[in-house]
């Protein structure tokens, strides 16, 4: 069974971990700041889709979202890369977060 509740706060951690706020995700996946919050207190239910969208944004595999401990979540990658972003100002994370936006995109 799917716990969204900690769907919810996974995405929260890896999300305020660097350092984007909720309208800030909001404004990137097109919806309200009220939907994102549903989501991180499982009040709403997401779907795989959007799930993906939003880990593309936070730079993480959807796995990462739903896998069951955070031990099988972290990659070297991401051991590397939330820290970082994490000492960044908040406009060269909102810079970061545009760069790996646009990267996404161009994969498509």
């Amino acid at each position: 069974m799917i716990d969204y509740s900690e769907i919810g706060r996974r995405i929260k951690r890896y999300r305020t971990t660097l350092g984007i706020s909720q309208e800030k995700l909001a404004e990137l996946l097109d919806v309200t700041p009220g939907y994102i919050s549903c989501i991180e207190r499982a009040t709403r239910w997401v779907n795989l889709e959007r799930l993906s969208e939003i880990a593309a944004l936070l730079g993480v595999p959807t796995a990462a979202l739903l896998a069951d401990t955070e031990e099988t979540t972290q990659t070297a990658y991401e051991k590397d890369l939330l820290p970082l972003a994490a000492k960044l100002t908040e406009e060269n994370r909102s810079l970061l977060l545009d760069f790996a936006q646009m990267l996404v995109r161009r994969q498509k």
